[in-house]
């Protein structure tokens, strides 16, 4: 068990309203000065929300797991994205304590909700043993071999991208001899222009990432993030 200070457990809005303003923005230019170019999405099928966690396989079978998104500014916030198990058996003494009071002291192995700041790290429970995934490398360690649709999509995201829901001409996925090719994008320039491109990407049972192709997806030209 990992003891802490006792303190009040708390969710926020805040981190999940820079999200959505975050998702908003790019909503808003996305549709501008597009490529005419686009990438094979044949045998791909296009991601859906529900897809990203729906057959995710950690590498142990944790009692207990949820992803969390908090405030790269104020650690004590957070809001619980996805949550697997139970969070505390009955009998545990002190365990509703650990779990609401550890929170990761580094920002996260993903970070996001711009023009603010979140970050996103996963908490799990072993029987008394806390353990927190909070950089790309221990997330990678959560999810083990990449076994599952949900395993490559979240290990994706991880490393910065993100993906364009039910839109297969924007995001896709499919399965491989050696793994999976996701089809995903990622902002690469922030300010005058902003830019977005689309990624071919390669990901190994291993959890190796190969970028196989990259194109511009968009342009926004006169405006920064």
């Amino acid at each position: 068990m990992i003891n802490q200070k006792k303190s009040t457990f708390r969710l926020r809005s805040r981190g999940a309203i820079l999200r959505i303003c975050a998702v908003l923005f790019f909503s808003l230019f996305l549709g501008c000065n597009k490529s005419d170019d686009s990438l094979d999405v044949s045998g791909f099928k296009a991601i859906s929300q529900p897809m990203i966690f729906e057959s995710l396989a950690p590498a142990k079978p944790y009692d207990f797991y949820e992803f969390r998104n908090g405030d790269c500014m104020d650690k004590e916030y957070f809001r619980i994205i996805h949550s697997v198990g139970t969070a505390c058996p009955s009998t545990a003494v002190d365990c509703a304590d650990a779990l609401n009071t550890l929170v990761s002291e580094v920002q996260g192995y993903s970070i996001g909700c711009l023009p603010g700041c979140c970050a996103d790290y996963v908490l799990a429970r072993e029987g008394n043993d806390f353990f927190l995934f909070d950089t790309l490398e221990e997330f990678q360690s959560f999810l083990g071999t990449i076994d599952s649709e949900s395993d490559a999509l979240n290990l994706i995201e991880a490393m910065g991208y993100f993906y364009r829901y039910d839109d297969v001409g924007a995001s896709g996925i499919k399965t491989t001899s050696s793994g999976y090719q996701i089809i995903a994008l990622r902002t690469v320039k922030y300010c005058l222009p902003v830019q977005t491109d689309q990624f071919l990407l390669d990901i190994s049972f291993e959890g190796v990432v190969t970028i196989v192709e990259q194109r511009t997806f968009n342009v926004s030209e006169g405006v920064c993030v």
